[in-house]
């Protein structure tokens, strides 16, 4: 996910979120243009107040206004406000979608080399569920991550486990990274440290970031038996799988 504050006479009054179910989605490109949107969205915000139920444009020479750094608008101009208004919405809703259908990163190695695979183009939760009935990884990435967020659907982490688990067993490394933290949580399954780092171990191999941290800190929690083990799960799934991408090509 990324995020802007909506900031509006030098008060934040919203927050303004773009969540992805790929890792690895967003660019700082994505985050240049969320803070714009935001900045959109705090214009067209200031120049209204509510009173008694009633949306109120504050006129131009409204002390209100004047103090606000913020303000653009026009004086009573409601179709500035509206026009303004639907522009967030379609720019959010053509981000979105297009985050949505981004491709997420799959496959492992352990030269850390994550390769690239066009998921299908994800658009409705009845999409979702056809692909990732298929066994779509990526669809059953996005149907987990539904689940976790209670997006469309009643939140279940334990729904939102099982997904991610036949997502990062084809290679997923969102869902192995998803499932690293789950494990390690204690997150719609019980709380398991082994689980954790081979998870863990597994999308620190594929690239992601966040479980280099990860691995180095559940380490510190397990004993050394307990590592080795996990560690030579973790090479075994490697080279299995290695060895299946190989003979598929």
């Amino acid at each position: 996910m990324i995020a802007a504050p909506v900031v509006c006479s030098e008060r934040v009054i919203g927050l303004l979120e773009v969540f992805s179910p790929n890792a690895g989605a967003f660019e700082e490109t994505d985050a240049i243009g969320l803070r714009r949107l935001a900045d959109v969205i705090a214009k067209a915000a200031s120049s209204v107040v509510i009173d008694a139920g009633q949306v109120v444009i504050l006129p131009e020479t409204s002390p209100q206004r004047r103090r606000s750094p913020l303000l653009t608008l026009a004086s009573n101009n409601l179709v500035l406000l509206t026009v303004a208004s639907l522009l967030v919405l379609l720019i959010l809703g053509t981000l979105l979608t297009w985050l949505v259908r981004r491709p997420a990163r799959v496959g492992v190695s352990q030269s850390a080399q994550v390769q690239r695979q066009q998921g299908p183009l994800i658009g409705t939760l009845e999409d979702l569920r056809k692909y990732a009935a298929q066994g779509d990884p990526v669809a059953q990435y996005a149907l987990g991550a539904r689940y976790a967020q209670g997006i469309d659907v009643k939140q279940d982490q334990a729904e939102a486990v099982r997904w991610f688990t036949r997502a990062a067993e084809q290679g997923h490394v969102g869902a192995q990274a998803a499932l690293g933290v789950y494990y390690w949580a204690g997150r719609g399954v019980p709380a398991d440290l082994s689980k954790a780092y081979f998870w863990s171990l597994l999308a620190r191999a594929g690239g992601d970031e966040g479980s280099k941290y990860r691995v180095a800190s559940l380490a510190s929690r397990m004993s050394h038996t307990q590592v080795l083990e996990a560690q030579r799960q973790a090479d075994e799934w490697l080279r299995q799988h290695q060895n299946e991408a190989s003979a598929a090509h």
